[in-house]
């Protein structure tokens, strides 16, 4: 039945101890209660100068006390006083993604902002690096989640590698006791269209269709205990389209597939497509690893060396 979902045993939230990583670091307890996953929490500091870890190794060393200290404080005032706790140095996504090696952690939780604050529309460089190179699924949270998600939507091009997404959709709707999702797909008019129908006719055929392909993978997909799906389909180009579909709908998580194209260079593994709705949506996104095309990739890469 397509391909399996990886199971959420260990999870790995990474926080900079700031009101913005609030969100990121409930999210991952909500989740962890509910999956009876162990959870680790990171915070990474910057690592001192070469000179400065030579010539000043006490201060080094009480900053990193510091930074246990503080990351203790943090834990216990946001309900993860239990997990257990990570203090790295170094450059942060660098040492998330070995971190999450390390763990062998399913799932990584980042907050969508850093130190710079919310900015809509806008998506922190590391939480961007880390969707970007995780082999993992990745749950990037808004910084004013305080509650669980009810307004979850899976965002789909409906091909035959779209199982993933609306998979993980569901299996959050039954997680969260959402009763309902919506399935967001969208189409663009043809070149040329103009030149046998008028644009009314052309929207009007091509939402047809795609319903009708969206109800296929609905029917072919979601479970007796599944939570009901919505289809909406919308005109327009993805990336600018699923974002104002959100924002209209009240979207608090959008779950979409880090679609890898075997063409992209190595170390990239979100599809260009896939990082700018990432990057344009104004809610916490859920961003699900493709286990087959990302092994495609290795193996394309290894061949490279043959």
């Amino acid at each position: 039945m397509g391909e399996q979902l990886r199971e959420i045993r260990t999870i790995l939230v990474a926080t900079g101890l700031t009101a913005e990583s609030a969100g990121a670091v409930l999210m991952a307890r909500r989740l962890a209660d509910r999956l009876g996953a162990r959870l680790h929490v990171v915070h990474v500091v910057p690592l001192p100068s070469r000179r400065i870890r030579e010539t000043l190794q006490e201060v080094v060393a009480r900053q990193r006390e510091v930074a246990e200290e503080e990351l203790r404080k943090f834990a216990g005032s946001h309900e993860v006083g239990d997990a257990t706790l990570h203090v790295r140095e170094g450059d942060p996504e660098r040492e998330i993604l070995g971190l999450r090696r390390e763990l062998d952690a399913d799932l990584v939780v980042i907050g969508r902002y850093g130190h710079g604050g919310a900015k809509p529309g806008v998506l922190g460089s590391i939480a961007a690096s880390v969707v970007r190179h995780c082999r993992v699924p990745t749950l990037v949270v808004d910084p004013t989640f305080r509650g669980d998600f009810t307004k979850i939507a899976v965002a789909s091009d409906l091909d035959a590698d779209s199982e993933i997404e609306l998979r993980r959709g569901l299996w959050l709707g039954r997680t969260l006791g959402v009763g309902s999702i919506r399935l967001i797909n969208a189409f663009e008019l043809p070149v040329g269209y103009h030149t046998v129908l008028t644009e009314e006719q052309a929207v009007a055929k091509l939402e047809g269709v795609c319903r009708a392909h969206a109800q296929e993978l609905v029917a072919k997909v979601r479970g007796e205990s599944d939570p009901e799906v919505e289809i909406v389909c919308v005109e327009g180009a993805a990336t600018r389209a699923i974002p104002a579909a959100c924002e209209r709908l009240g979207i608090e998580l959008l779950v979409l597939s880090t679609h890898l194209h075997r063409s992209e260079g190595a170390g990239v593994l979100l599809g260009r497509t896939t990082e700018r709705i990432l990057h344009a949506a104004g809610c916490s996104v859920w961003a699900e690893t493709t286990p087959a095309l990302s092994q495609g990739w290795w193996e394309a890469i290894r061949h490279l060396f043959d």
